[in-house]
């Protein structure tokens, strides 16, 4: 992978020519450019929990509940449906109910009904998780999770 150092100029749009030009016409001045790794050179992703399993379908549901919802009072009685709302008002910043529904109020609900999921159905994503890691050996021999480490401070 390699890298533009200097900032674009005609003889660099005419020597680079493998770039795209809407990328270099609409960068700022002075702002490297950089080519985006080759799918190859991509690290494949980790293999999907019990967890992420199980939410997978549930996000869109839930954002499309609170679409309709237009007042703090209404948000909390659609959120009073799908979880206990002590639960939520401990999990959450008090002024959730004012602000439309983000995607870390829906991982929050998410979590909760994952606690609060029976165990026969954890179970089965359990099952489902097993057979993700081995389609996910199959696709990608090779990886091995190596976590990023924390910058030093």
């Amino acid at each position: 992978m390699w890298h533009l150092t200097e900032p674009c100029t005609p003889f660099s749009v005419t020597v680079l020519e493998s770039l795209d030009r809407e990328r270099m016409i609409h960068s700022p001045p002075g702002v490297p450019i950089t080519r985006p790794p080759a799918p190859a050179e991509r690290q494949p992703p980790r293999p999907a929990n019990m967890f992420l399993l199980w939410a997978r379908g549930r996000r869109s549901p839930i954002k499309d509940k609170f679409a309709t919802a237009s007042t703090a009072g209404e948000r909390r009685r659609v959120m009073a449906t799908l979880v206990p709302l002590a639960a939520i008002d401990a999990a959450l910043d008090s002024d959730w109910a004012v602000r439309s529904i983000q995607n870390r109020h829906i991982s929050t609900i998410l979590g909760i009904q994952w606690k609060q999921a029976p165990a026969f159905e954890r179970a089965r994503y359990a099952q489902l998780q097993k057979a993700e890691a081995a389609r996910h050996r199959q696709l990608y021999p090779e990886y091995k999770f190596t976590p990023s480490r924390p910058a030093p401070s």
